[in-house]
């Protein structure tokens, strides 16, 4: 290797290597170290190069870290990445000029991560904000939220307890405030707010926080920076209707009868309320006010007693509450009249097309009984039955009459003053007020009056006819064998009255005949003698005794009223005749009472019947009053 010491060179402007020596030349110092070595592949140069300027790309520099800046010290500063460059330490310039569309990545840390140096800027990811320090504390940077619905719209605050309510949106930040605004500009405040994400709230308050009178409520979201915004007239106060009737059964009402209940629910917002039937159905017949609550009607009929279930809702304002109730269908409808000393009314109810009735008259008054040995007198006939369907077309009203039983012969100061009983009072059902005889549906016979005596001989009263049957005839004096008793009122004619010639010397006033709805009078002893009042309807009358002579007893009202009986030898008086109206009446039943038996109560007639009552249609025994009538529609 030849050596050339280039201190001693000058004006060389080329350099060759002989051919065949090692291709290469290389410059030492002057300590024989190598700083540059020139080969075919290029120049490879050791130590520091320094030069004024370099010219070229620089593509084929190698053994340079060209993606790292260092410090004096030999530490990185910045760091070269694939993603971009990592700076480390503080990053000093007059601007900052960024490129593309991706963003500036800021430091990333929580609260308790902060370095409060002023004009620091990072994200803080629990506010999950961007934030700067200004030196005295760190301004969150954000913009306003959003809010965009609101669930639900409406509180019950009757109802009690708490209230949950849904807020979306968007920019909800964490530590982030609610409050309901009223009409008023009154702020409520809920007991709790969660965040479920960015863009939903849930707050928790309670119900009874709202007025009614101060909606609509405003919903106000307010973050932690004091960015707020409002969604107005969100909310308002509506409470379900609240129900005052009970649940349950409304009552119990036979077929046919006029029902007038009401059901009612209040709303506490003043709302009108309504009702509607949502499941089950009224009894047939009935119907509901929708308004009013009032179910009105006629209940219809059924054989049996049946409950009829249905649910009515309340509603208010859209709001609803819902009730259960029930009537109870009786079944047959049972109405009983009693003596009334007037006629009485039954309106017919609307669809009732028959009903049946049971009607008992009253029985005759039992005779009078002398103060010595044994007492006496006679006893009376029982009132006559009928039994009837009645046909109630074209028929708007019906008109009952419930007889009396008729008054005894007895008087305080007695004596040897022995009268003769009354006749009963008939029992029927009429088509018009006035009751008269062509106003007749279905009549009972009212029993004879018994005769007054001192020892048992004179005559019991006779029996009052059933429907469509003749009266049954007084009873005579068993001392003679004349007529001294009133006959039987037929259900063509009245009875008889008595005629026994032998009672001529005893008698003042003669006895009557029985006629159309009144039985005869028994016969007077004397003049100034007076006659007791007629049992209603229609019985025939006795005078009230004043000296010791036997007296007859008065004949029985009925369709045909029975005669009287007469005074000295002593008979009783007839039982009425009964009636049943064939164009109107169906599957008639008549049952004639039973004729009085010596000094014994005489026994009514279908007294086993469900509708009869204890001592209806008693014929009366000695110094007993009758019993009175009774009359039992069925439907």
């Amino acid at each position: 290797m030849s050596q050339i010491n280039l201190k001693s060179i000058s004006g060389i402007t080329s350099i060759t290597t002989p051919a065949g020596v090692d291709d290469q030349l290389t410059v030492h110092t002057n300590d024989t170290t190598q700083r540059v070595k020139v080969t075919q592949s290029g120049i490879d140069v050791t130590g520091v190069v320094t030069a004024t300027s370099f010219s070229g790309s620089g593509a084929n520099l190698t053994g340079i870290d060209a993606t790292a800046l260092k410090d004096s010290a030999g530490n990185v500063k910045v760091q070269a990445q694939a993603s971009g460059a990592i700076v480390t330490g503080i990053l000093t310039a007059t601007s900052i000029v960024g490129a593309g569309t991706s963003g500036i990545k800021l430091p990333v840390g929580t609260t308790a991560q902060r370095d409060n140096t002023q004009g620091m800027l990072r994200y803080n990811s629990t506010l999950e904000l961007p934030e700067y320090y200004n030196g005295t504390e760190w301004i969150a940077i954000d913009t306003p939220p959003t809010v965009t619905s609101v669930s639900p719209t409406e509180v019950a605050t009757a109802s009690g307890g708490n209230i949950t309510f849904t807020i979306n949106g968007s920019r909800f930040s964490v530590g982030v405030n609610i409050k309901f605004v009223s009409n008023n500009g009154t702020e409520l405040t809920p007991s709790s707010v969660t965040r479920v994400n960015g863009n939903q709230l849930t707050a928790v308050i309670a119900k009874n926080s709202f007025v009614n009178a101060q909606e609509p409520y405003d919903v106000k979201v307010v973050n932690p920076s004091g960015l707020q915004a409002t969604l107005a007239d969100q909310i308002n106060v509506d409470n379900d209707p609240a129900w005052v009737t009970s649940a349950g059964s409304l009552g119990s009402f036979n077929n046919y009868a006029t029902v007038n209940v009401t059901v009612s629910a209040t709303d506490a917002d003043g709302d009108t309320v309504t009702y509607s039937i949502v499941s089950g159905s009224l009894p047939s017949g009935l119907s509901l006010n929708t308004s009013t609550g009032a179910i009105t009607g006629t209940m219809g009929a059924v054989g049996s007693s049946t409950t009829a279930n249905f649910t009515i809702r309340a509603t208010a304002n859209g709001k609803t509450a819902d009730r259960a109730f029930s009537f109870v269908q009786a079944g047959p409808n049972t109405l009983a009249y009693s003596y009334t000393g007037s006629a009485q009314t039954f309106s017919v109810p609307s669809g009732l097309s028959s009903l049946t009735a049971y009607v008992w008259a009253g029985g005759g008054g039992g005779g009078g009984q002398h103060t010595g040995a044994g007492g006496r007198g006679q006893a009376a006939g029982a009132g006559g039955y009928a039994k009837a369907v009645i046909n109630l077309s074209g028929l708007s009203t019906l008109y009952l009459v419930v007889g009396k039983g008729g008054q005894s012969g007895q008087v305080a100061n007695n004596s040897n003053n022995v009268g003769g009983g009354c006749g009963g009072g008939l029992s029927g059902i009429f088509d018009d007020s006035n009751t008269g005889h062509g106003d007749a549906i279905l009549i009972a016979g009212a029993g004879g009056g018994g005769s007054g005596d001192s020892n048992g001989q004179a005559g019991e009263g006779g029996g009052g006819g059933g429907a469509n049957n003749n009266g049954r005839d007084g009873i005579p004096d068993e001392r003679i064998g004349q007529r001294t008793q009133g006959l039987g009122g037929t259900t063509s004619a009245g009875g008889a009255a008595a005629n026994a010639p032998s009672s001529g010397s005893y008698t003042h006033t003669n006895p009557t005949a029985g006629s159309a709805l009144q039985g005869g009078n028994s016969g007077s002893q004397s003049s100034g003698q007076s006659l007791r009042p007629s049992s209603y309807l229609g019985g025939g009358r006795s005078y009230i005794a004043t000296n010791g002579n036997w007296m007859g007893g008065g004949g029985g009202s009925g369709y045909y009223g029975g005669g009287g009986g007469i005074c000295g030898y002593a008979g009783g008086g007839g039982g009425g005749s009964g009636y049943a109206k064939g164009s109107v009446c169906s599957s008639v039943v008549g049952t004639t009472g039973s004729d009085g038996s010596q000094q014994s109560t005489t026994a009514a007639p279908e007294n086993s019947s469900a509708y009869y009552a204890s001592g209806v249609a008693q014929g009366g025994a000695p110094s007993t009053d009758g019993g009175d009538g009774r009359v039992v529609l069925v439907y």
